[in-house]
């Protein structure tokens, strides 16, 4: 049922249920939030990870039997922010370089829409924003963004213009339900938004339960009492299209390797596990022991009768088994989700590589980039579409000109550059001319505060080594 109108003709409780209703989720938020939070992990529930039962004679009982008693043992739990890392990487290398803006403005109206989305994009910090929407679309499978105007007759400075386009990110984990709606052709035609306000009535506070849903027609906002569920707001939608980016993925970034993950952190707890009983030296004693070496005394001995016999117990044979089980693990997890292993111990002995070394290197973490492209591109692609209608709102004589300004989210994959390499390769190609003015290289020098200062000391100095020249000729 896409229709509004029509389902907000039916009983309202009705409407609502008709509204909310969604495909499951593949996982439940609730695993997810587990998986991410190392103190949730399988390792550290006592149904999964018991503690050891340790039983030990304790004197003797009347009768002259053993007197045996139970003791729990903590056993060692270590868990791994894996997921986390996963995640992390995945923004870095597909947002470690902001997503600049491509356009062809050729009028001044163009030029004019332009600047005022390249505006609305840097005074939103979507270089930022862009980041934490890609860190709950990674790990949570879905996240909105939330354009809306705000009254600002100074932020364009400019006379008749009073509407600032500004963003909130709407995240599962925050407590938002986020129920879009698509037609057969996969277009969305409506989109509502499940959550929890907090209103102020007489008395203090309460909290309500709120639905705001929007079409390119539409904009309702619906809430439940204890009067009942109401239609609080239901008014045209002044730009003609959804104010919503939806971003959903079928599972986290994770989701394949999770059961790697499981064993590799009950491989590492059991490991420290025998460590604790093996890493120190123990002995054994053939014969009855008589005496103990006192606390803190140095060259401790055990005293024995005669014929007694005492020797360590070593290790002979490293748990090289477990330790290729460990390397295995964490290789196929790096792998499996085309995450680059570039921890320092693994990076500090690569020494200096060429630009083509670091690209083969990285070309696994490319291609996943380029598969997260295929849902970003398109999502950013609609938020310019979105914004240039905004801009129109607010300046309505660019109308005319939105039809033919074509803006374009451009993406650029993390990459370390070899900087010499990079200078060698463009002199090369235009055979040994300059390819940087001078005022780009001080400005790319870390060293010079002040750019504009330090050419005018360069030009007094100039000046004053020709005087020199010319005086002693």
């Amino acid at each position: 049922m896409d229709d509004l109108q029509a389902i907000l003709s039916l009983e309202l409780d009705d409407a609502w249920d008709v509204l909310t209703t969604k495909p499951e989720r593949k996982v439940e938020l609730d695993d997810i939030l587990k998986q991410l939070d190392p103190d949730q992990h399988s390792v550290f529930d006592l149904s999964v990870r018991p503690d050891k039962t340790v039983r030990k004679v304790d004197g003797k009982n009347a009768d002259g039997s053993d007197r045996v008693v139970e003791s729990t043992q903590s056993v060692n739990r270590i868990a791994i922010p894996m997921q986390e890392l996963i995640v992390n990487r995945a923004i870095g290398f597909t947002l470690g370089f902001p997503v600049e803006l491509k356009a062809d403005a050729e009028e001044g109206g163009e030029t004019e829409l332009r600047w005022m989305v390249q505006k609305v994009w840097d005074d939103n910090k979507l270089k930022y924003k862009d980041r934490e929407l890609a860190r709950a679309l990674f790990s949570e499978t879905e996240v909105a963004e939330l354009w809306y105007f705000t009254a600002d007759e100074e932020y364009w400075e400019k006379e008749g213009i009073k509407l600032r386009p500004k963003i909130k990110l709407l995240k599962v984990s925050e407590g938002n339900n986020l129920i879009p709606k698509f037609n057969e052709y996969g277009d969305l035609v409506m989109f509502a938004r499940e959550y929890t306000a907090t209103r102020v009535v007489e008395g203090g506070e309460v909290e309500v339960e709120t639905l705001e849903v929007w079409t390119n027609e539409k904009h309702v906002l619906l809430e439940k009492t204890d009067d009942g569920t109401s239609i609080v707001t239901n008014e045209a939608n002044l730009l003609k299209k959804i104010p919503v980016i939806y971003y959903s993925q079928p599972y986290p970034e994770w989701y394949k390797v999770q059961v790697m993950i499981d064993r590799l952190e009950t491989l590492l707890s059991n490991f420290g596990d025998t460590n604790d009983y093996f890493g120190s030296p123990m002995v054994f004693v053939q014969g009855a022991v008589t005496g103990f070496a006192a606390k803190g005394e140095q060259g401790k001995v055990l005293q024995g009768e005669k014929g007694s016999t005492a020797q360590y117990l070593s290790w002979d044979s490293a748990p090289d088994a477990i330790k290729l089980e460990i390397e295995t693990l964490i290789e196929l997890i790096h792998t499996s989700t085309q995450t680059p292993n570039i921890s320092f111990s693994q990076m500090k002995g690569l020494g200096n590589l060429s630009g083509v070394a670091l690209k083969l290197m990285f070309l696994d973490a490319h291609m996943k980039v380029e598969n997260k492209i295929e849902v970003l591109g398109e999502m950013f692609q609609r938020r310019i579409n979105l914004l240039k209608r905004m801009c129109v709102i607010a300046n309505i004589s660019l109308e005319q000109y939105s039809r033919g300004l074509e803006i374009e989210p451009v993406f650029r994959p993390y990459m370390p550059r070899n900087e010499k390499e990079d200078i060698e390769t463009l002199t090369t190609a235009t055979g040994g001319r300059p390819v940087m003015s001078q005022r780009t290289a001080m400005a790319n020098n870390s060293f010079v505060v002040d750019v504009d200062r330090e050419i005018e000391y360069l030009e007094e100095e100039d000046k004053a080594a020709s005087t020199r020249q010319t005086f002693e000729f």
